[in-house]
């Protein structure tokens, strides 16, 4: 017995050093975000799989011990000891079901858009800002950054839906970078202005106005991850709007959304 728990001890340890090694090389708060948000879905479905296969193996040994076998202790309705691990084991899926919810919806959302995420005939406006300096229309792409992340646009560009260059000159090897913008927030940015910087009560019982709700990103993101009464989107693209009616009502959002 002694000897089983040193090496799940020692396993656990292992564990800890690869992740803290994994962990240290990363360099920027957005990818330790980015970890974060992947861990969570990894643990969560590590967790669901050794749930079933522990419902499972109940259900096995219950089924071969009879139904009416007798138990010392009744449990009555005030009991919760019976209940304490289904307790547990729903606030650990918790925040990754809310992480594959909001996977679904963009899943939905890339679905039907096009890779630069524009409505028909949209005209988009570039700045006049120094941030947005030499930017045109000739050398800037749309890429929205709530349904794709860095490492999807490199996917992209190694199918051929996007490139990261333009050519100076026709047929000649003279590129330069072409200019990414997005006019959504980030999910891991999304997690961090819901989860931290208005966790609690700081949104609980409040309503949220989205003003320039385009896609319904902080809509969705704000459904998920706080307790806000009411989360309100104002849109003056009619396509947008039906885009985000579309979404709200296709995954039950509309109790809290509009």
């Amino acid at each position: 017995m002694d000897m089983d728990m040193d090496a799940q001890g020692s396993s656990i340890d292992s564990s800890k050093d690869a992740f803290l090694g994994l962990l240290a090389s990363l360099d920027n708060p957005d990818e330790i975000l980015s970890f974060e948000t992947f861990v969570g879905a990894a643990i969560e479905e590590r967790l669901q799989m050794l749930q079933k296969e522990y419902d499972n193996n109940n259900e096995s040994k219950n089924q071969s011990s009879g139904q009416d076998q007798e138990h010392d202790h009744q449990h009555h309705a005030g009991c919760s000891h019976g209940n304490s691990n289904n307790k547990e084991n729903q606030v650990a899926r918790s925040a990754g079901s809310k992480i594959f919810k909001l996977n679904k919806i963009i899943e939905d959302l890339r679905a039907r858009l096009p890779v630069t995420a524009e409505a028909p005939n949209e005209q988009i406006t570039i700045p006049e800002t120094e941030e947005f300096e030499g930017y045109s229309r000739s050398n800037v792409v749309h890429v929205d950054s709530f349904l794709y992340t860095e490492d999807d646009v490199d996917d992209l560009c190694d199918q051929g839906k996007l490139s990261r260059n333009f050519c100076l000159k026709c047929q000649s090897k003279e590129t330069r970078p072409l200019n990414f913008i997005s006019h959504s927030a980030t999910v891991v940015q999304l997690q961090f202005l819901f989860q931290v910087l208005l966790r609690g009560e700081k949104s609980k019982g409040k309503t949220i106005l989205d003003i320039g709700s385009r896609l319904g990103a902080v809509l969705y993101s704000g459904y998920l991850f706080t307790d806000a009464q009411k989360l309100i989107g104002v849109e003056m693209n009619d396509y947008f709007c039906k885009l985000q009616n579309d979404i709200v009502r296709k995954h039950r959002l509309q109790d809290r959304v509009e």
